[in-house]
C-alpha cells in the first residue's frame, strides 16, 4: 500500500501575494489527470524544463538566487529579493533539507484566463539526506512568449 506522507509543503504565489500557503490538495496525485507533454506550448520544450528544474534546486539547496531569478516574475523577484520566499524555504528544508536528482514526470493543465496558460510540471526527485523519493511541482503561468514560476510544492513520497 503506498501512502504519501508530506514531510514540507512549500507554497509560494510569488504572481499575486506572496504568501506562504500549506494546500494539501497536491499531495494527492491522483486528483490529477496526467497531460501528455505534447499539450505543453511550444515554449516548454525538454530543454526549458530541465533548465526550470536545475535553476529551482540549485536555489532549494544552494540559496543560489542568481539561478531562480531569471525564471520569476518582476514580483516574484522582488518576493526572491526582500529574503521572504529564503524564510519560506528554511521551513521547507526543516523537512526536505535537499533535493537530489530527479527528471520530468507530466505536466498537466491547471486553467487559461485572460490569455495566460497555466501548467503544473511534476517532477520525480530524491532525497539523499533521508534516503526517500518525492515529488517537485513547479506551476507555471504561460504568456505568449515568455513564461514564469509561480507556485512550487515539494513532498516525500513514503512507501508503507
Amino acid at each position: 500500500m503506498k501512502q504519501n506522507i508530506i514531510l514540507a509543503l512549500v507554497v509560494i504565489n510569488l504572481s499575486v501575494t506572496g504568501l506562504l500557503v500549506y494546500d494539501s490538495q497536491f499531495a494527492d496525485e491522483r486528483a490529477y489527470q496526467a497531460f501528455n507533454i505534447n499539450d505543453l506550448p511550444e515554449l516548454i520544450t525538454e530543454n526549458e524544463r530541465e533548465r526550470i528544474f536545475v535553476g529551482f534546486v540549485d536555489y532549494y539547496n544552494n540559496g543560489n538566487k542568481a539561478s531562480l531569478r531569471p525564471l520569476l516574475s518582476p514580483v516574484g523577484a522582488q518576493y526572491l529579493d526582500s529574503g521572504e520566499m529564503d524564510k519560506a524555504l528554511e521551513e521547507g528544508r526543516k523537512g526536505i533539507p535537499e533535493i537530489g536528482g530527479g527528471h520530468f514526470r507530466n505536466s498537466e493543465f491547471i486553467e487559461e484566463s485572460n490569455g495566460i496558460k497555466v501548467f503544473r510540471l511534476s517532477y520525480d526527485v530524491v532525497f539523499p539526506k533521508e534516503n526517500k523519493k518525492g515529488v517537485l511541482n513547479i506551476v507555471l503561468e504561460i504568456y505568449s512568449s515568455k513564461y514564469y514560476i509561480a507556485n512550487f510544492f515539494v513532498y516525500s513520497e513514503d512507501n508503507a
